[in-house]
This record gives structure tokens, C-alpha cells and sequence, in this order.
């Protein structure tokens, strides 16, 4: 099955969309066309049309969303059919980039955590497992999302975002997104230390910036071809019991690994490796599962 089919899945397309949903939508084919931002895509219909349109089946293909949560209708932008037509870039200019900011579009953002080891994967993942547990052990509830390559996302819902800033897009009297993004800039850091107690160094404030951008979940990584896979309890206890020197292509073997021990994969257009994937239809109602612990 080729990358194409995964992405564009009735079933994937589906769980992608509960992601992208109020987000700004990022693509970018390796190779292709500049990156497109400022898509939307509501749901699994208008997230398969910006799939099709932008696909280059014989390339790596970058599918980001953003961190901020925005009431995309209110911009009236205007149809994807035309995201490449002169009224796109005018809409953008006068429309867009003037009222992002503004009050009545923002509806609110995700502290996620980038964590990154180049060469050493499971470093990122004992990070990130200890990143949860602190969060988890202050009453949030984070999620862990393996990004398909060298590292691992960490995300809380907007609630327990808002909840753990403390700060709020109203508490700025101007440029309010970029003010917001300092302080969960400053949050993002700070949790990081206190629960590694080592410097913050290897993870990424993109995710967390003024209009940034993460892997969406369920995606494929644009160079390693895996997934970027929402880790559920038995994928967490898996990864834990990998070797520590286990590169991305060991996880994502590891993960894939069905519990009758059946393995699905095929060969990818633009690497040597192998992309490893489950049945689509068991992506189905999975959502973004909640980290658990080796105590629940």
C-alpha cells in the first residue's frame, strides 16, 4: 500500500480531521510546490481534496497542523478548489494575516512538547515518559504521539493548556498570539527541566510558537515514511521494553506489531526503508489515547 492510500484513507482522513479541525493546515511536498498554509480542513472530505490536490506520490509529503485553535469560518476564506488562485493570496493579505489575532478567531492552543535525539529515539521516549508522568501527576492528562522519526510529541488538550499557563489571549492588550505563545513557550521549557532535571536543549518551541506547527498525528513522516502514531498503552508498553540503542525503523516495527503478531508493510517511493503500518480500519474512533503509566 502506498503512502497515497494510508493519507488518504476514508478511515484515516477521519481521524486526521478531528486533528486539523479549527486548525490551521500545513502541507508541503518534498520536492513539489512551496509549502501551502493557512488550509483548513472541517473534515475528512476537505482534508481528502487537499491530499489529492497536493500529493506527490513519489515524494515525501509533510502534513503539519497548528498549535492554535481558531474559528476558521469566521475568516470566510475562500474555496480550497482555488487555495492557489489570485483571490487565495488576496484573502490571505487583507483577511488572514490582519485578523489571526483577534479575539473573536482565537478559541484557544495546545502546549505540546517536540522532544528529539538525533541517533538515540528511546532517549526522546524515557524524556517523554517522564514529561507525562509530571503532568500526569499534576491532574493533566498528556498524550504521546511518536513522530515517525527521531523523536516524540507530547500533547495536552487546549483545557488543560489554558488550566496549566494560567494566562489567558484577553490578559494581552496587543498582539495577543504572539504574547500568549512566550508564555507557553516559558511553560513548555520549565516542565521539561522539572521533570528530566536536565537542560533544555533537545526539544523544539516551534509546536508552541506564535502560529506553530507539529507533525499531524496519523500523517506520514516526510523522510522515515512511518507514521506519526498516537501511542496507546500496549504501544507505550511495547516501546518499553525495546533496547535503548532501537532506531525509528524499530519502533515503528515494534508498534505495528499486531497482537497475533501479524505485521503489515510495503516498500516506500522515496526510501529504502520499509513503511510499517496497522489495517486502516483499525485507526477507526482511535482518537489521541491517553498516556498511560506502568501503573495505569
Amino acid at each position: 500500500m502506498p503512502v497515497s492510500e494510508w493519507i488518504g484513507d476514508r478511515s484515516v482522513l477521519f481521524e486526521m480531521s478531528k486533528i486539523t479541525n479549527n486548525r490551521e493546515v500545513y502541507v508541503h511536498n518534498i520536492g513539489g510546490k512551496a509549502p501551502k498554509r493557512k488550509l483548513y480542513a472541517h473534515g475528512s472530505d476537505q482534508l481528502g481534496f487537499i491530499v489529492e490536490r497536493l500529493t506527490a506520490k513519489t515524494k515525501g509529503m509533510k502534513i503539519g497542523v497548528c498549535s492554535n485553535i481558531i474559528d476558521f469560518r469566521k475568516l470566510n476564506p475562500p474555496l480550497l478548489k482555488d487555495m492557489f488562485s489570485p483571490d487565495w493570496f488576496r484573502w490571505e493579505q487583507a483577511v488572514y494575516k490582519p485578523h489571526i489575532g483577534h479575539p473573536d478567531i482565537y478559541m484557544g492552543k495546545n502546549l505540546i512538547w517536540d522532544i528529539d535525539a538525533e541517533g538515540e529515539p528511546m532517549k526522546a521516549f524515557y524524556q517523554g515518559e517522564k514529561v507525562c508522568a509530571h503532568l500526569k501527576g499534576l491532574g493533566y492528562e498528556p498524550m504521546m504521539v511518536f513522530s515517525g522519526s527521531k523523536g516524540f510529541h507530547i500533547w495536552l488538550n487546549d483545557s488543560d493548556s489554558k488550566e496549566m499557563v494560567g494566562r489567558l489571549f484577553s490578559d494581552f492588550k496587543e498582539d495577543n498570539a504572539k504574547f500568549l505563545a512566550k508564555a507557553y513557550c516559558e511553560v513548555v521549557k520549565d516542565v521539561f527541566v522539572e521533570a528530566t532535571k536536565e537542560e533544555f536543549r533537545g526539544a523544539d518551541l516551534t509546536p508552541v510558537e506564535r502560529q506553530g506547527i507539529i507533525a499531524c498525528p496519523y500523517s506520514v513522516h516526510w523522510k522515515t515514511g512511518q507514521i506519526v502514531w498516537p501511542l496507546d498503552e500496549r504501544n507505550l508498553n511495547t516501546l518499553r521494553e525495546l533496547p535503548a540503542d532501537s532506531q525509528p525503523i524499530d519502533i515503528a516495527k515494534a508498534i505495528h506489531t499486531q497482537p497475533n503478531g501479524q505485521l503489515w508493510t510495503t516498500d516506500l517511493e522515496f526510501s529504502d526503508e520499509l513503511l510499517y503500518f496497522p489495517p486502516c480500519h483499525t485507526v477507526s474512533k482511535r482518537g489521541m489515547p491517553l498516556w498511560k503509566g506502568l501503573d495505569g
